[in-house]
């Protein structure tokens, strides 16, 4: 256990290292380390229609380097859409997936990471998304979720979608709606910026030094800074976005490709990738550098949940008026049934005395 703790920690240590030296890189140049649609993409087509490289938008993830994503709006870019169900109108792609450019040190799996998210939002692969394997054609069935929160009084309250103040990943890409994990993030950012005098390289920053691993005041500060932000020590006020439009993902698999698929798809390989041609591409190694996979709603309708104020004031003031009433009521109906029964004690009381006086009067009368 010791010796494999020991292992891990040195590897923690080594991908730490690594990655602050891929953060001080300048952008263009940790771009192009990393790997590139233009060689990565084999087909690609999106509701019967042939897509590009350049019908992706590339941003930067400190894990997992160049990210891309397909119909992003951003920077002004038009939106597609699709107007039926069924895996022939969503997006289909074939990717190879370049298993000799990995770094062995950061992944020990060998796949894709895809996320499903609104437009006006900025995905974290790190925390979203599921694996797809390579050497497989995966399905991914999705919905579109809407929630709508409530805000204050209404617990735990939301914050609106332009208050988006503070949000250092509005510099990444404009337009960004707000998001909780976003303000999260900022919020841990600024923190340490704050107290350590430097910026961690795993998210955007006002632009700053980036803190030092192998520097004992920067690694101690953030390292104590990060601890407090595991523990919910540091007060972030990140409440949930009052509007919020997610994907529920159902994924299935199968083994791909097969044989012959795999004939037709070498022929293109050469064409395109002519270095590969002096490789020995069999079936296995083709199922260990190529994936396929297919994203598409197989019903056009969504879920929306709506979250709202189930008690107003109003509803408490009316209550406490029916209460009163009731009681006033009953109150009064207690009143007067008890004048009620005085008058009927008193009027049996007289009417007893009468009986007495007039048998009185008879007995006189008898002697």
């Amino acid at each position: 256990m010791a010796a494999e703790k020991d292992s891990n920690s040195y590897q923690n240590e080594a991908v730490e290292s690594m990655l602050e030296e891929i953060s001080h890189m300048d952008e263009a140049v940790r771009a192009q380390m990393g790997h590139m649609m233009e060689t990565m993409l084999l087909s690609c087509s999106f509701n019967g229609q042939t897509c590009t490289p350049w019908d992706f938008h590339r941003f930067s993830n400190w894990r997992y380097g160049n990210c891309y994503t397909f119909n992003s709006g951003w920077n002004g870019s038009s939106l597609l859409n699709s107007r039926n169900p069924g895996s022939d109108y969503g997006l289909s792609l074939a990717l190879f997936l370049q298993t000799n450019e990995y770094m062995l040190a950061l992944t020990e799996t060998v796949g894709l990471k895809v996320i499903l998210h609104d437009q006006n939002e900025i995905p974290f692969p790190e925390d979203d998304g599921m694996i797809v394997s390579a050497g497989a054609h995966t399905q991914i069935i999705a919905q579109r979720l809407e929630v709508e929160r409530a805000p204050l009084p209404v617990k735990p309250g939301c914050r609106a979608e332009q208050d988006n103040s503070s949000n250092y990943y509005s510099q990444v890409i404009p337009g960004l709606r707000y998001q909780e994990k976003t303000c999260w993030r900022s919020c841990l950012q600024k923190e340490i910026v704050r107290r350590c005098g430097c910026q961690s390289g795993y998210y955007p920053g006002p632009g700053v030094g980036v803190c030092q691993h192998r520097d004992p005041d920067d690694s101690n500060c953030t390292d104590t800074v990060q601890l407090q932000y595991r523990s919910g020590e540091l007060q972030c006020d990140c409440l949930p976005a009052c509007h919020e439009t997610s994907f529920k993902a159902v994924a299935s698999n199968a083994l791909w490709p097969t044989g012959h698929a795999w004939d037709l798809i070498k022929a293109k390989l050469e064409v395109y990738f002519p270095y590969l041609k002096d490789r020995n591409m069999t079936v296995g190694w083709a199922r260990e550098n190529f994936a396929k996979v297919e994203v598409f709603y197989p019903a056009l309708n969504f879920e929306k949940v709506t979250q709202s104020q189930a008690y107003y004031e109003l509803d408490l003031l009316s209550d406490i008026g029916g209460v009163l009433g009731f009681w006033i009521g009953l109150s009064v109906a207690s009143l007067l049934e008890l004048v009620e029964l005085i008058l009927l004690f008193f009027v049996a009381l007289v009417s007893s005395r009468k009986k007495t006086l007039v048998n009185k009067v008879k007995d006189e009368e008898r002697t």
